[in-house]
């Protein structure tokens, strides 16, 4: 009898089994490589198993929870990208990343340091081989994460299924993409942090890898979100008020100006210029074509994107496009996950994420010394992704915000006890 008893697994042994699936099949990107039907078959039996978990997990509120913002966020991802995407693809990607949230939240209530350990290592086991074989593949192709990221033609010319193709090949070497590579960048900062807490050698290494491959990849946001990131990683603020307000609206300032570097510049070189500073107005070009890289990207252009979500809002300010019949006469922006949402919920698309947002600081305010800071430093982070860039496909940033820091505990644990036995022996 007892056997059997031990042979059944609990709720929360089922969420790890599931987000161990969850990981594999969205930040390892050869799997993006296999057959359609296993891909969606290994998602689907992934989902039907967190859902089991969440049933069988001691609080049921997470399971309400979980529903109601899944269904909120496929409704309006879909409405908003059902030009260009599926439902399926949609509700995919929102079901796991909201998995990473979800589960992240419930690990505060767990204490078994064996099974955040286990989890951890296999996280950065996957991160570390990912940005090695990017690496490679970027050695190879300097332009290979960016052209990944393209959705029509390469920087050669090459379309349509020649392009697929192209595609297809560097994923089957595990190059990663957009999504992928930003999951990377917000799962440096634990890095850091761990390195803090325990002096690993071996997380330099680890540090060093990731860091290489965020560079390499050329693509200047992701640079300089990284950089922001592992400064106040490093940096860590007082847990008082005062000085954590003051670190919050220096961080908060520093990621709204890296999603508008080219716009500031671009409004100090009509400045200069107007006043009579040519030799900076011209370093200051420069500055702004080493920004833009090798896309040359037009911010003017961006903006004029968020404007076409904001128009709609403008228009229908209370409940969105949401209710309006067709959705497919409003044109979104498609760049911006929050404008996107305003456009088509309205302020109850706002309050609703307001409301979410609050709670999760109020749940990182009960968090221990250990994950407080980390937890509070990439939210700010997601929260600038969020307004300045669509993340609802890239479940990779969901593992890294909320995930990451409660896994902390279970690292500090295993690198302290390698770094004493490695110690102990030489």
């Amino acid at each position: 009898m007892t056997l059997i008893r031990k042979s059944i697994y609990t709720g929360i042994d089922l969420l790890y089994i599931s987000i161990y699936m969850m990981i594999l099949i969205s930040c390892v990107p050869f799997t993006m490589a296999f057959p359609g039907i296993f891909r969606q078959s290994f998602q689907i039996f992934a989902m039907l198993i967190f859902i089991m978990g969440l049933v069988l997990y001691r609080k049921k509120e997470y399971l309400f929870q979980y529903i109601i913002i899944v269904l909120f966020t496929t409704i309006f991802v879909y409405g908003v990208w059902k030009n260009k995407k599926t439902i399926s693809s949609c509700a995919a990607n929102v079901i796991i990343g909201w998995a990473f949230c979800i589960f992240g939240i419930i690990l505060k209530n767990e204490n078994d340091i064996k099974k955040k350990k286990r989890l951890l290592i296999f996280i950065t086991i996957v991160m570390i081989v990912t940005s090695f074989t990017t690496l490679i593949g970027i050695y190879k192709y300097p332009l290979v994460v960016r052209e990944l990221g393209r959705s029509e033609i390469s920087y050669t010319g090459v379309s349509g299924a020649d392009f697929a193709l192209i595609k297809q090949k560097y994923r089957i070497a595990n190059v990663a993409g957009w999504n992928q590579l930003y999951g990377i960048v917000f799962f440096i900062p634990s890095l850091v942090f761990l390195f803090k807490k325990t002096k690993a050698k071996r997380l330099i290494v680890y540090f060093m890898i990731c860091s290489l491959c965020v560079v390499r990849a050329q693509i200047t946001f992701a640079v300089l979100l990284l950089m922001f990131l592992v400064i106040f990683s490093i940096l860590e603020c007082s847990t008082k008020r005062k000085h954590l307000l003051i670190c919050l609206f220096a961080f908060l300032v520093g990621i709204i100006v890296i999603f508008n570097a080219e716009t500031i510049i671009q409004l100090s070189i009509k400045f200069s210029e107007k006043s009579g500073f040519m030799m900076l107005s011209v370093k200051l070009t420069d500055l702004l074509f080493l920004i833009q890289g090798v896309s040359r990207g037009d911010a003017a252009a961006r903006f004029a994107l968020y404007y076409q979500s904001i128009r709609i809002f403008k228009n229908y300010p209370i409940l969105g496009a949401s209710i309006y019949g067709d959705i497919n006469q409003f044109e979104f922006s498609q760049h911006s996950d929050f404008f996107d949402l305003l456009g088509y919920y309205g302020l109850a698309g706002l309050a609703m994420i307001t409301v979410l947002s609050f709670s999760y600081f109020l749940f990182i305010n009960k968090l221990d010394k250990n994950s407080k800071w980390l937890s509070i430093i990439l939210f700010i982070a997601f929260i600038g992704m969020f307004v300045f860039n669509p993340i609802w496909y890239s479940p990779q940033i969901f593992l890294g915000t909320f995930t990451m820091p409660h896994l902390i505990n279970g690292g500090i644990v295993y690198f302290t006890k390698a770094k004493n036995n490695y110690n102990r022996y030489n």
